[in-house]
């Protein structure tokens, strides 16, 4: 698709000097696990959410191997995760938890 872009819109080849291209999945390393880990702690703290307990980020980062349809990578599609962060958080607050726990990010 970024290919037939360049190639056929000079708006775009004018705008997008640097073509990227954007890989959906990464390997499910323990540096990657570290990362995501810091995502979730970071989206807590930015929208005043209840921190995770690590549990519930594992919860997360399965999640995130489902969503690819495989065990060993994880999602690069952090909106996704972000929603997942979210709903959790609300079902903790629904059951009058402090923090969100793995069953909370399990919860459909």
């Amino acid at each position: 698709m970024l290919r037939n872009l360049q190639a056929y819109d000079d708006d775009f080849k004018r705008y997008f000097k640097v073509a990227a291209e954007f890989h959906s999945l990464i390997e499910r390393s323990p540096e990657n696990l570290m990362k995501y880990a810091s995502f979730v702690a970071a989206r807590c703290q930015q929208n005043e959410l209840r921190p995770f307990h690590s549990e519930a980020v594992a919860q997360i980062v399965d999640h995130s191997s489902r969503l690819v349809e495989h065990q060993n990578k994880l999602t690069t599609r952090f909106m996704d995760v972000s929603k997942i962060v979210t709903e959790s958080d609300f079902w903790a607050g629904k059951d009058n938890a402090t923090v969100v726990m793995g069953s909370h990010v399990k919860r459909p």
